[in-house]
Order: structure tokens, then C-alpha cells, then sequence
């Protein structure tokens, strides 16, 4: 009889050791994905999925707002905060504000699946980075003046324009003297910038679901972009004038 009740006791211990809480990721687009993490890092995350096909994956830790391996939380976010109409405050990530609703994700000891509410119970949404956006107003102007300004800081701290662009600016300021280098490389520097996001942007989301982030991000960066083709094709310029002066001897 002894010798059963040892057995049973041993067998609880060895299941016990064996069982490891869930671990757990929510992207950016709110989407909660359960497994294995393998490795983490600041830049990297490698994890396998609770499939029946256990696929290593790598991505890169910008791309998840929560990251928790077992009951450890390895990466969370700043919160924002949902004001309702009816007087609660809700801490949360806000993943996208469409027309007409605004989606969210919240974590608090326990992972919440994505949630969404109409914009019309919603009287205001306060960002991490301090900035405020009204829904209780109509506003007859075509942009909301806070997703304007975030759009325009963003794209301050986070637009780069692509590094083989300027390259061929380089180029066509060593050819200007045909014409129709330097007319490509005006049409270049004017074209609006396409590739608007960025890994290392906390709001990429906004750039598809929000029209007034996307219109101030796009005016700093076609600024940015005029710029850099600017000094770009100048580079090529002086460059061949420099040769062409080293070689006449003066």
C-alpha cells in the first residue's frame, strides 16, 4: 500500500516538473500567438508555434508589443488610455483607429485577445507619447490636428530615405551635364516617398488606419526625401567638376 502511495506522489512530482507555463506573443496588429520561445533578444525573437508543425520562426522583437515566456515578461508596451462616455478609463495598446472603431489590446497579469469598441462610446484616446485625440467633436477640418503632429514627429524620428535612391542621385549629378540626367533627378526628389515605414516606428499601424498620422508623416517625408536626393545629386555634381578641374591641370 505504501509503495502505491509513492508511486502516485512520484508520478504528480514528475508531471509537475515537467509542465512549463504557456508562453505567449501579441504582434502588432493585436493577434495573440501561443507557444515556444526558443530565444530572445532586443532585436530578434525565435519561437515555435503550438502546431502540429513545429516551425521555428525568427522575427524581429519590434514586431510584437508583448512578449511572455511563462509567467516572465520579457517585452510589454507604454499604455494608452481609452476615456469611454461613460466615465472609465482604460489602459490598453491601441492597435488601429478605423472610421468608426477604434481596436485595442490589453494585458494586466493575463493576456486579453484584441477587443474593439464604436469610436461613438469613446470621448477620448490619450497616446504614450502624451498626445490626445477627441471623438466626442465634430470636426469639420480634414484632419485631426494631434494624428497630424504624431504623423509629422514621427516621420522626424524614424523616415529614412532608401539608401539606393540617393545612390542614384549620386549618379545623375556625375552625369548632369546629359539633360536628361538632371531631369531624372528632379522627378526622383518630387516623386512622394512610398516606402513609409519603419521597423523601429511604434505607430506603423496608423500609416493604414489613420488618413491624418499618414498625411503629416507624408509631409515631413517627402521633405526628408527632397533633401536627401538634393545633397545626393549636388554630391555628384561637385564630384565631377572636382575631376574635371583635377584633370585640366588648374
Amino acid at each position: 500500500m505504501k509503495a502505491l502511495k509513492y508511486f502516485v506522489i512520484l508520478t504528480c512530482v514528475l508531471f509537475l516538473g515537467t509542465f512549463k507555463a504557456q508562453d505567449t506573443l501579441v504582434t502588432l496588429e493585436g493577434k495573440v500567438l501561443t507557444g515556444s520561445i526558443i530565444d530572445f533578444s532586443m532585436d530578434f525573437t525565435s519561437y515555435s508555434l503550438d502546431t502540429t508543425v513545429k516551425e521555428v520562426s525568427m522575427i524581429p522583437s519590434q514586431q510584437f508589443v508583448l512578449i511572455k515566456q511563462g509567467d516572465r515578461v520579457l517585452k510589454t508596451y507604454k499604455n494608452d488610455t481609452l476615456i469611454t462616455k461613460d466615465g472609465f478609463i482604460i489602459p490598453c495598446k491601441i492597435v488601429a483607429i478605423d472610421p468608426d472603431i477604434v481596436s485595442f489590446f490589453q494585458y494586466n497579469y493575463r493576456v486579453y485577445d484584441l477587443q474593439s469598441t464604436m469610436k461613438g462610446n469613446i470621448v477620448m484616446v490619450k497616446f504614450s507619447d502624451g498626445t490626445k485625440e477627441r471623438f466626442d467633436q465634430v470636426i469639420n477640418a480634414p484632419y485631426s490636428t494631434s494624428s497630424f503632429e504624431l504623423g509629422m514627429q514621427d516621420a522626424r524620428n524614424y523616415y529614412q530615405p532608401a539608401g539606393g535612391m540617393i545612390v542614384g542621385e549620386v549618379l545623375l549629378g556625375l552625369t548632369h551635364i546629359l539633360m536628361a540626367s538632371a531631369v531624372a533627378g528632379t522627378v526622383i526628389a518630387y516623386v512622394p516617398p512610398t516606402m513609409l515605414s519603419s521597423v523601429n516606428n511604434p505607430n506603423n499601424l496608423l500609416l493604414s488606419s489613420d488618413p491624418a498620422y499618414k498625411k503629416g508623416y507624408l509631409s515631413v517625408a517627402q521633405r526628408k526625401k527632397r533633401i536627401a536626393c538634393s545633397v545626393g545629386f549636388l554630391s555628384g555634381f561637385a564630384a565631377f567638376w572636382a575631376t574635371v578641374i583635377a584633370t585640366a591641370g588648374f
